[in-house]
């Protein structure tokens, strides 16, 4: 259908000026410098268009499925470099071990005077040995791809029978604070939490935040349900709550106001939540709480044997649990059953070397070592940190990890694949891999 043009209104409008999106004729010359098109032309160039669009749409198409190939290859590519640092590592280890029967075979032999058993062994161990005190036995593999895989380092502070981890990689978090807990998703990622925050953050194995969900108040500890619902307890606060994913957060149950909520994890649909009463007169407890339907049923039972303050708390498939009691005086790991009934108490007790002093536990995770079921507790010290081992008795507790001073030192979990995530204090995040016994 033909139209006039607005400005001559005898001449027909032949052309389309896309700049002021009016019809015009040949006449208007006020449109000289505009970009024009002939009117005769815009069914082509329609086509043309959407034809371009959709060239762009296939492009991007492309690109996303080379990207997720190449992001594959990286997370296999991580995988396999850490599996085979810690199968070197597993070697160095046993080749020192059997050096050092060696050298305590030639010191505790008969035969010779101890100048030459000590000439003896110290050529036996510059023959054999591939460590010495002076020099950390360090495994430093730089392998990038796309610049997505970050520096893979395996690091062993001493070669003992005790040391049972080493580290696959660490990385710098979005902040330089403490981080106060950790939940893996995988090997590859995980939610964290840093102290004094008011919001969770997804990140990967290169630090890079992937997801935040912001509660809009101070966060004590948080756990995620198996729909994906954030439970979490506030700083001082006295409620348990659930932030949905993409929706408002809600108070699941109110406490006794006598109590404030402090760390929590999850069994099965149950929620262990541990309870730090304001008063001398209200006992300190953990409470058991159902959770179906994405609510919360009334609260089913509480403990209460021997706590003090109970800060962390940590579940086996059994129902045994592991709480860091925290006292003026000091802190201890509780070992309980399902009820609430005191098991053991471990106070830095160690089996094969001096007890741990001071003794200062931080946070208490499940993890299966060598095909034994046991707790690992982050601890701090003067000058060090360490990750000890300790089963449910508490009578064979053994340390399994000693790092760098405010270095692991702070929240610890396990995820799917058996590798260990710290935090510290310096925000940043550790991943540990279990060394398998020789």
């Amino acid at each position: 259908m033909t139209s006039k043009c607005a400005s001559h209104p005898a001449n027909l409008a032949t052309i389309l000026c896309e700049t002021c999106k009016r019809k015009i004729c040949l006449e208007c010359s006020s449109h000289e410098k505009h970009t024009q098109i002939q009117m005769k032309e815009v069914d082509k160039a329609i086509g043309e268009l959407a034809s371009e669009q959709y060239y762009v749409i296939n492009a991007i198409k492309s690109l996303e499925k080379t990207a997720k190939t190449r992001m594959d290859n990286v997370i296999q590519e991580v995988q396999k470099t850490g599996n085979e640092m810690v199968q070197k590592i597993a070697n160095y280890r046993q080749n020192e071990t059997e050096t050092t029967k060696l050298i305590d075979d030639i010191l505790k032999g008969t035969s010779g005077s101890i100048e030459e058993k000590y000439l003896k062994a110290k050529e036996l161990k510059s023959s054999k040995s591939q460590y010495t005190r002076s020099k950390r036995l360090e495994f430093i593999q730089s392998e990038y791809y796309m610049h997505s895989i970050p520096k893979v380092i395996g690091r062993l502070e001493w070669v003992t029978e005790d040391q049972e981890l080493a580290e696959l990689c660490s990385f710098n978090t979005s902040k330089k604070n403490f981080i106060r807990s950790i939940w893996p998703v995988d090997s590859s990622k995980a939610w964290i939490l840093h102290y004094d925050g008011e919001a969770i953050h997804l990140i990967d194995y290169n630090g890079q935040i992937l997801e935040s969900r912001n509660m809009g108040e101070r966060v004590d500890d948080f756990c995620l349900s198996p729909v994906g619902d954030v439970l979490y307890t506030t700083w001082n606060g006295c409620e348990l709550k659930k932030l949905p994913k993409g929706e408002e957060s809600l108070s699941l149950h109110k406490f006794d106001p006598a109590y404030t909520t402090r760390g929590l994890c999850f069994k099965g649909e149950d929620v262990i939540v541990c309870l730090c009463s304001k008063s001398q007169s209200k006992p300190t407890r953990l409470a058991k709480m159902s959770i179906s339907n994405r609510t919360a049923k009334e609260l089913e039972c509480t403990a209460q044997s021997g706590f003090f303050e109970p800060g962390r708390v940590s579940c086996t498939l059994g129902g045994v649990m592991a709480v860091i009691d925290w006292k003026d005086t000091g802190r201890f790991v509780n070992v309980i059953d399902r009820d609430g009934n005191s098991i053991s108490t471990w106070k830095g007790e160690m089996k094969s070397e001096s007890n741990i002093s001071p003794f200062a536990p931080f946070d208490v995770s499940f993890c299966n070592i060598n095909n034994e079921k046991r707790f690992l507790v982050t601890l701090t010290g003067s000058g060090w940190n360490k990750v000890c081992s300790v089963d449910v008795s508490g009578k064979n507790a053994k340390c399994i990890y000693t790092a760098e001073e405010r270095s692991c030192n702070g929240a610890i979990a396990t995820d799917p694949d058996g590798h260990i995530w710290i935090g510290d204090e310096k925000g940043r995040i550790h991943i540990m891999a279990v060394l398998a016994k020789a």
